[in-house]
């Protein structure tokens, strides 16, 4: 279990963090600078200006087992089994969104790190054969703050706006021009791989994998929404199927 946390800034005020939960391994730029925004839903002009310099922050623990149930008689004692969970705990408050609204937000994570890991595998090994039946699954994650297709704009008016009103002049208070960049988030998921080696002499082996055994279909989220999250879109990555073999001389 290692969990190792270093700060550290240059002279142009770029401040970056190395991190190593387990195997993750980090590197993050944390000066952002927000746009300027207009005010949202107010009948009164407002322009509001963010310089953001925060820190990010990650942590977490990671434990795992591996054993073999060598206690068996003969061919069962190659059976075995290897499991690990991770957990992080991170914020980027340096990392804008803008919601549905209009409204500025720093309170996502750091880009691509679930909160939650977990693996876990069957194995076998037992002379010329060696077996790994695997599954995965992770939490979901932050994509972007900042993605095509979901930080565009909208005139939001109020009933009594006059026809043809121009919303983003200052001196307008019946209606606002809105700009949003929502965060996408990708949803939990979960594959499951096959792989299985024979090896009849040091010389040569001859391997299968099997990549996405469940056909597990990816989706990714919106936020930014009053009600919380809504679908964007679904991945599916299909099953992937390699056999290979290898000589030594």
């Amino acid at each position: 279990m290692e969990a190792i946390d270093r700060l550290g800034g240059d002279e142009d005020g770029r401040v970056e963090t190395e991190g190593v939960v387990g195997a993750v391994e980090i590197v993050v730029d944390r000066l952002r600078n927000a746009d300027d925004r207009e005010g949202v839903f107010l009948m009164e002009p407002r322009r509001d200006t963010q310089c953001v310099l925060a820190a990010d922050r990650h942590e977490g623990v990671e434990t795992g087992a591996h054993t073999y149930f060598d206690f068996l008689p003969g061919p069962l004692k190659g059976f075995g089994v290897d499991a690990n969970y991770t957990f992080i705990d991170s914020k980027n408050p340096g990392d804008v969104y803008y919601d549905i609204s209009g409204m500025p937000h720093n309170d996502v994570p750091l880009v691509g790190l679930s909160r939650h890991n977990f693996n876990a595998a069957l194995i076998y090994d037992y002379k010329i054969w060696s077996a790994r039946l695997a599954y995965s699954w992770r939490s979901d994650y932050l994509l972007s703050t900042n993605a095509n297709g979901v930080n565009g704009n909208y005139n939001y008016y109020s009933a009594n706006t006059p026809g043809g009103t121009n919303c983003q002049s200052p001196s307008v208070t019946t209606c606002q021009y809105i700009k949003i960049a929502l965060p996408v988030y990708s949803g939990a998921y979960g594959q499951l791989d096959f792989g299985l080696t024979l090896r009849p002499s040091e010389h040569y082996y001859v391997t299968l994998q099997v990549a996405n055994l469940g056909n597990t279909i990816v989706k990714s989220f919106a936020g930014g929404y009053p009600g919380g999250q809504y679908p964007r879109n679904w991945f599916m990555s299909d099953r992937h199927f390699n056999l290979s073999a290898g000589l030594k001389f």
